[in-house]
């Protein structure tokens, strides 16, 4: 018998926004604009991140808990994730146990029914539970003082205050807060950025 612990996650405080023009939620930490915040944003607070994979064929992402491959290797949580989508394309009959991420039902499948080209995707919530689901965040923004620049895009290596797995799958920035009537084009050309790598 294997032991399963429940879907790992990461904390971060700050707001989601949703913002006209860019597709997607977007996570921002630091000291917003009360303005901006009340017109674009949908949560403050703490903000609970999940980690899926999507299912081939299904419209249905997983939350990996556990992952057992061909040789009887296992890895738990954040593991699993990271060896299914560094090496899960050498292990199509692993194993895969995790939680539905809209409602959090028990799944049980192959590694190979799921679209590892498609990557991780990362999830928000109120609360660490599947019915308190914001949505999905596509870029993460830390507003911060003292940039030379009004824009720069974070590395997963330059990101070391953020939570490791968020910086590791998720499309960073930093912004001044004075920055922010124009979020929604740093964002665009971070996504243009980070698609052309």
């Amino acid at each position: 018998m294997y032991d399963i612990h429940p879907p790992p996650y990461e904390l971060l405080t700050g707001t989601i926004l949703t913002l006209d023009g860019f597709p997607g939620l977007v996570a921002v930490t630091g000291d917003l604009d009360e303005e901006f915040q009340d017109e674009h944003g949908i949560y403050k607070g703490e903000i609970v991140f999940y980690y899926a994979i999507n299912m081939l064929y299904q419209p249905h992402s997983v939350i990996p808990q556990f992952t057992l491959d061909d040789k009887k290797r296992e890895y738990h949580g954040f593991d699993a994730v990271h060896f299914m989508i560094e090496k899960g394309d050498s292990y199509p009959r692993a194993d895969v146990i995790g939680a539905r991420a809209d409602n959090g039902e028990f799944v049980e499948l192959f590694l190979k029914q799921l679209d590892l080209a498609k990557g991780v995707e990362v999830y928000a919530y109120r609360r660490p539970n599947f019915t308190s689901m914001i949505g999905e965040v596509v870029a993460v923004v830390k507003l911060q003082d003292g940039l030379a620049e009004p824009y720069v895009a974070l590395s997963p290596e330059a990101s070391h205050d953020l939570p490791p797995t968020l910086a590791r799958y998720t499309r960073m920035c930093a912004m001044r807060p004075d920055g922010v009537a124009k979020l929604t084009k740093h964002l665009q050309q971070l996504m243009a950025d980070s698609n052309s790598a």
